[in-house]
């Protein structure tokens, strides 16, 4: 008859063997070391002509990447944007979804739905548009267009509501508005929350559960409260915002005048100017954390605390221009060049590449 202390090394040795003592139950972090780690090359998807195909957005969620292409030639927009879904275990490309309109320049994916902004040409002629794409199914539905402006910015704001920033299509005359639409039909405007006789329209952002938006245009940033009453109040702040982003209930705020730039936050109507960065920069939110994408010129990944001081700033290579970052939940980073037409992953903790 064995003794217990026998007992207790079988049972050791057996779990041991098998694999299942000092076993992890976190999925997401098993799953982030068997993804793919090299570069994804998008460059077979340009135009004739073109070394890029002007990759401009970039999304993860679970096991997939979510991409979306301008595909341009040159300042031209010839093509409908393209979205692509990758698969992040092997890097290959499992879906390729046209899109109605072209010029891609925002996405947000919300749950099993991806909602896509096309401004459409540079010329602002009327031929952009919103659209939503059903992830499970891969189909796409046009949200909103119109022949007398062209959309510039959208923010899901809950449920199927958006919040769309528009600009008209009179150069000479220009006017921006902002639209409450239902984002699970067409063209249904909810309502009309602002329009402006003078000026365009350079950032949108949204605080959910506060319903309190920011709008930068006109070189001026505004604050509207009382949602959808519209009540407004001018921030003021040293050089015109360019980029600016929700993140928990405070702005995350870039200005540039194109010569030189800076970031700071927004708490309520209060503004706090932070540290000098490179003029041509972006500001986004991954998996609850702020960043800053230092563009042409610098190729910088800047990450944030929550106090808006600088976790690190690293350079990620040269001639990349850096457009869009997106983070796994296990921690798994992604950087999009636009320059090059690659997807390059990297440690978010550290910024160092994998």
């Amino acid at each position: 008859m064995r003794s217990y202390v026998q007992t207790v090394v079988v049972v050791l040795l057996f779990l041991l063997y098998t694999g299942c003592l000092f076993s992890s139950d976190d999925s997401s972090d098993s799953a982030d070391e068997q993804v793919y780690t090299g570069t994804i090359d998008l460059t077979s998807y340009a135009q004739e002509d073109n070394k890029t195909p002007h990759a401009s957005v970039l999304a993860t969620a679970k096991e997939f990447l979510y991409v979306g292409m301008q595909r341009l030639d040159g300042w031209d927009v010839v093509a409908p944007s393209l979205f692509l879904i990758i698969d992040r275990l092997s890097g290959e490309v499992v879906e390729e979804i046209d899109l109605t309109y072209g010029n891609v320049s925002s996405m947000e994916v919300v749950g099993t739905t991806a909602y896509v902004v096309n401004p459409g040409s540079f010329m602002m002629d009327g031929d952009g548009g919103v659209e939503r794409i059903c992830l499970r199914e891969s189909t796409v539905h046009t949200v909103f267009d119109s022949d007398d402006f062209d959309p510039v910015e959208a923010v899901h704001v809950g449920g199927d509501s958006l919040l769309v920033a528009t600009q008209n299509t009179d150069w000479q005359d220009p006017a921006y508005s902002l639209y409450l639409i239902d984002g699970s039909a067409e063209n249904t405007v909810l309502d009309t929350l602002l329009y402006q006789e003078a000026g365009t329209i350079d950032a949108l952002a949204y605080l959910s559960g506060k319903d309190v938006f920011y709008v930068s245009a006109a070189n001026a940033l505004m604050r509207y409260t009382s949602f959808p009453e519209m009540n407004g109040e001018s921030i003021e702040t040293t050089l015109p915002v360019r980029s600016m982003v929700a993140y928990e209930d405070k702005l995350l705020v870039i200005e540039s005048d194109y010569e030189s730039g800076l970031y700071g936050f927004v708490e309520g109507s209060s503004y706090t100017k932070m540290l000098e960065i490179y003029q041509d920069a972006r500001a986004v939110v991954c998996d609850g954390t702020a960043y800053i994408l230092e563009q042409l010129g610098r190729d910088n990944i800047i990450r944030l605390t929550e106090d808006f001081s600088i976790d690190y700033q690293r350079n990620m290579g040269s001639d990349l221009n850096i457009y869009d970052v997106a983070i796994s939940s296990g921690g798994t980073g992604y950087f999009l060049s636009y320059q090059k037409g690659r997807i390059v992953p990297f440690h978010a903790e550290s910024g160092e590449p994998l």
